[in-house]
């Protein structure tokens, strides 16, 4: 059976995605590079934003066509199959079955169900942690993801992640540890731990600080991790940020507003000065830190007084970079449900491009204090300008591109930082 998978969304998505690869190779299926080859078309997909939603929709009925030349079966998994349910069945009769992220072990049952029997399987499971499974990762690749933890405690009132992925629950330390040390064999340079707020980890008493030093003794040569929140950071994590000699120094702290009462709106669990006060001692306690952030704006009730804010914070942590949003009512969220949407559209968008902007500004200026600086990079992929250009990242997570007639992929180099881009860093073997 050959079988098309297409990601959508986060992270945490494109890792299910290996793990459903590595689950369709174990049944004997061969990936393919293009839906019009495919039996099965799969949609690995997010539901955090509408627009992500809409734009799976959008795909559906686009590949719909190609079941008037060839028998083909689509299938919806991940977060907008457990958002939506057996709805989504109703609204887009092309699609075969829908799976939600705690049901990929019944793939392969999916898979071979008779046509025309149209199957959802969307129960949430707070025990699933998808331990020994296969694992189908990018040949060649440097760089590996680890889920250390899956699901979601907080319950932000926006936020539709606790819907869709169930429970917090940590993975067993040694399970982690192993998986890395198989990783360190096949190559890999750097593993991204991945949770939906990953310092909630705790296992056996071992804590998300303790886990990043028992990963470091595996030899794994840098360890990155996404995203932490904001009040699970304690001085133990800190002190393993800047001591243990694998992590590297950047931190994506997600803010999501600047104003007090929109946080608390948010149920986000603290103040501007609460997180003014952790960015502070983020960049004291590890000076060459990159701080990367998400922020939303137009929530519920946002005034232009309290979009400043978001803006003044902005210039007070002088975020190296950050991801932006228009705020969205997800269905079955309590801000959908008690807060009125009541930001104008075109008020939002507004916002938005003023935090674009401001966000660039200050990625420029970071951009440019590099210049004239040393450090190593990961070659992580080619560049997009010809066969002798290559892309790295730095510790700090700032992606840098150079040039060289030898290939550089999955080497750990030493560069100079000679000029910048937009978004990027030029530099300079050696």
């Amino acid at each position: 059976m050959k079988v098309f998978l297409e990601t959508y969304g986060c992270q945490m998505n494109v890792r299910d995605s290996e793990l459903l690869g590595g689950i369709l190779r174990q049944e004997g299926c061969r990936l393919v590079d293009t839906p019009e080859a495919a039996d099965v078309i799969l949609l690995n997909t997010c539901s955090v934003r509408e627009h992500a939603e809409q734009r799976v929709m959008g795909r559906v009925r686009q590949l719909s066509s190609l079941k008037k030349t060839h028998t083909v079966k689509i299938g919806i998994l991940g977060c907008v199959a457990q958002h939506l349910g057996e709805n989504l069945l109703d609204s887009l009769p092309e699609v075969d079955f829908i799976a939600g992220p705690d049901s990929y072990r019944s793939l392969p049952e999916l898979l071979c169900s008779v046509d025309g029997e149209r199957t959802a399987l969307c129960r949430l499971d707070k025990t699933e942690l998808y331990e020994g499974l296969p694992s189908y990762r990018p040949e060649n690749s440097p760089s590996a993801f680890v889920t250390i933890m899956r699901g979601c405690d907080r319950m932000c009132t926006f936020c539709v992640v606790p819907l869709t992925r169930g429970r917090e629950r940590s993975r067993p330390w040694q399970n982690i540890v192993d998986e890395t040390k198989q990783l360190v064999q096949q190559g890999a340079k750097e593993v991204t731990l991945l949770g939906q707020t990953v310092n909630a980890y705790r296992n056996d008493d071992v804590s998300f600080a303790q886990l990043l030093w028992k990963v470091a003794e595996t030899g794994i040569p840098r360890i990155r991790f996404t995203s932490p929140h904001p009040i699970y950071f304690q001085d133990e994590e800190l002190e393993a940020i800047a001591e243990c000699p694998g992590v590297c120094e950047w931190v994506h702290m997600p803010l999501q507003a600047g104003n007090t009462e929109v946080l608390a709106r948010m149920r986000r669990g603290y103040s501007r000065e609460d997180y003014l006060e952790i960015a502070r001692r983020i960049r004291e306690r590890i000076p060459r830190v990159t701080l990367t952030t998400d922020i939303v704006v137009g929530f519920p009730g946002e005034t232009e007084v309290q979009f400043e804010d978001t803006l003044s914070l902005m210039k007070e942590c002088d975020f190296d970079a950050g991801y932006h949003f228009k705020y969205s009512p997800r269905p079955g969220t309590y801000a959908s449900r008690h807060f009125p949407d009541d930001v104008p559209q075109e008020e939002k968008q507004r916002r938005l491009e003023q935090v674009i902007l401001l966000q660039s500004e200050l990625t420029r200026r970071s951009n440019e204090a590099m210049i004239g600086h040393s450090f190593e990079i990961l070659i992580h992929d080619r560049g997009k300008r010809g066969p002798d250009q290559w892309v790295g990242r730095s510790r700090g997570n700032k992606m840098v591109v150079v040039e060289s007639n030898k290939s550089l992929l999955g080497n750990i180099i030493g560069v100079t930082i000679v000029g910048t881009g937009r978004w990027t860093l030029r530099g300079q073997l050696g």
